[in-house]
Formats: structure tokens, C-alpha cells, sequence
């Protein structure tokens, strides 16, 4: 009779178990990796206006023509608006350490045209050419933790350049 009451009490247990995990795992493979996977390799959906993130952490700051943040976040979030009243250049030194995941950032100038600025963990400076109009920069992870140090300058000389920090 005991090992009937056994049996009663564990098979529930291995039922319920068997159920949590299969929707765990359901929703990391269907919904969280592919809607972010997509997110992280489609240009057309990096272009939208409507930024699509969730940050589990986010410290730091972000200001015009500075950012220094720390973050653990999936999805896409713009920290700059670059706008410009002629074409131009600015200047981004940057400095990426990530930890897990995928992350990049990148320039979307006023016609939708993606550049990639960095990838990964990556120490650099370079020089973009700007277009008449509003550009974004954005960060795109995919279940991504780690952090992003980067600056823009314009040169002395050039007027009519605003570099506009969004903080979401």
C-alpha cells in the first residue's frame, strides 16, 4: 500500500516537472530567441522608428555625445539622434566589452541604410559620413550582458550638427 502512495505522490511531481521545463523551453526557443535573433539580423526591423527592448539591467550614462553604460538587455533601444542641416562627418571612438550574447551597434542614416558600427567586444575609432537630415545610432543585442563606452565628435568648424542623447 506504501509504495501505491509512492507512486501517487511522485508521478504528479514528474508531471508537473515535465510541463514547466517543456514550456520554458518553448518560450526561450519560439519567443524569446527567434523574435530576438530576428530582431538582430533583419536590417528592415533594426530601421523601425519604435525601438523593441527589455533590459533586465541598465546603469550608467547617456549623453549628448557621451555614453558609459553597463546592461544586460535584448532587443534594440537608440541612444543618439545625430541631426544635421548639410552632409558631414563625425568622429566615434568607441569601447565594447561583452560578457554573453550577441550585440552591435549602428548608424541608420535619414535613408535607412544600416552601418555597422561595432560588433561584439571591440576597441576602435572611425569616421562616418553623415547625411543631410536625422540619423539614429542604435544597440542591438540578443540576449546580451556587458558594456558600451562611446563618444562622437564633430569637427570644430562644423555648424548646424546636434547630437541629441535618448534616454528610454
Amino acid at each position: 500500500m506504501s509504495n501505491k502512495k509512492l507512486v501517487y505522490f511522485i508521478l504528479p511531481i514528474i508531471i508537473v516537472s515535465g510541463i514547466v521545463i517543456t514550456i520554458n523551453r518553448f518560450l526561450d526557443k519560439f519567443y524569446f530567441y527567434n523574435n530576438e535573433k530576428c530582431i538582430y539580423n533583419d536590417n528592415s526591423k533594426i530601421v523601425s522608428i519604435n525601438d523593441n527592448y527589455s533590459y533586465l539591467e541598465k546603469r550608467g550614462i547617456n549623453e549628448n555625445s557621451n555614453t558609459d553604460i553597463t546592461f544586460k538587455f535584448t532587443g534594440m533601444d537608440t541612444i543618439w539622434h545625430v541631426i544635421s542641416n548639410n552632409d558631414t562627418e563625425i568622429n566615434i571612438k568607441y569601447s565594447s566589452n561583452i560578457e554573453s550574447g550577441k550585440f552591435k551597434v549602428v548608424l541608420i542614416d535619414p535613408y535607412n541604410n544600416v552601418i555597422n558600427i561595432l560588433e561584439h567586444t571591440e576597441l576602435g575609432e572611425d569616421t562616418y559620413n553623415i547625411k543631410k537630415g536625422t540619423s539614429r545610432i542604435k544597440i542591438v543585442g540578443s540576449i546580451t550582458t556587458g558594456n558600451l563606452k562611446m563618444e562622437i565628435t564633430i569637427r570644430e568648424d562644423e555648424n548646424g550638427v546636434d547630437i541629441v542623447a535618448i534616454n528610454g
